[in-house]
């Protein structure tokens, strides 16, 4: 440490000595430009803002080099923005990302749908519940069209005589064409006692027909055929699984069984799955 005589005023009279600690001298310079910089906003405000910049350009660089799945979300939605902004008619970015979703789970198979949370409960009225209000129609998609697979005895269907093998082009005047069973499935479904107008196209009627069924409570069988074969052998056809399935399983296997059963063949043939 280094120390040095000053004075106050050398040319006054009476100045004195005094020792000069320059240490502490630097130090309290130190100290009060520390201070200043502390008080000045902008500098760290600046400094704060770069920062981010380089993490967020290093954090994209990574994404970019070490997982695709990064660039390809950039890609739908620059896709998405293009289509948006440029395309002849104006589709909002939302119906966009919905059809790309879509489109994504047609290209996989005919049982793969996106359900709306809107649709949630129908779905779960028809498909879990396994009872409904409706038209008591069975229904798949074939080459994009909505074909009948079957009818439930005693429903509006069948007693309208709608048969396997129609094909539903219009509902309510409405074109199924690229409809979703689902899609098609709601648009049946409706208010007890209301009516929905079918047009349906049947091999070998010359024109299409118009049909008006009216939607009623449906309880569907998912046990939908049994009987003995030779030999104590049963046969028990099951087409879905439902909240009432092991009733009507258990109750369909006693039968059986009180007739003889000693093996039983269960048919899943075209089983549409459902409750596990």
């Amino acid at each position: 440490m280094l120390w040095y005589s000053y004075s106050i005023d050398p040319g006054a009279a009476g100045a004195k000595s005094r020792p000069f600690n320059s240490a502490a001298f630097l130090q309290g310079r130190f100290v009060a430009m520390n201070f200043n910089r502390v008080k000045n906003p902008y500098v760290y405000a600046s400094c704060t803002i770069l920062v981010i910049l380089m993490l967020g350009w290093l954090f994209g660089r990574l994404m970019a080099t070490s997982d695709n799945t990064y660039m390809r979300v950039l890609l739908l939605q620059d896709v998405v923005h293009q289509v948006s902004q440029r395309y002849v008619d104006y589709i909002p970015p939302d119906s966009l990302y919905r059809r790309a979703v879509e489109g994504l789970l047609r290209g996989l198979d005919p049982y793969t749908e996106l359900i709306p949370a809107t649709e949630f409960k129908r779905f779960q009225e028809l498909q879990v519940k396994s009872e409904y209000v409706g038209t008591g129609i069975s229904i798949s998609r074939t080459d994009n069209e909505i074909v009948v697979m079957s009818t439930f005895p005693g429903s509006s269907a069948y007693r309208q005589g709608i048969q396997p093998g129609d094909r539903v082009i219009r509902v309510d005047g409405i074109s199924t064409r690229n409809w979703s069973t689902e899609e098609a499935s709601l648009h049946l479904l409706g208010p007890e006692n209301s009516k929905v107008s079918l047009t349906v196209s049947r091999p070998g009627a010359p024109e299409p027909l118009d049909i008006s069924l009216t939607r009623e409570k449906v309880a569907v069988p998912t046990v939908t055929r049994q009987f003995m074969l030779d030999k104590g052998v049963g046969y028990l056809r099951l087409s879905s699984f439902t909240e009432p399935t092991a009733h009507e399983l258990e109750a369909a296997v006693n039968a059986l069984l009180g007739q003889g059963m000693k093996s039983l063949v269960l048919d899943l043939r075209d089983n549409t799955g459902g409750l596990t």
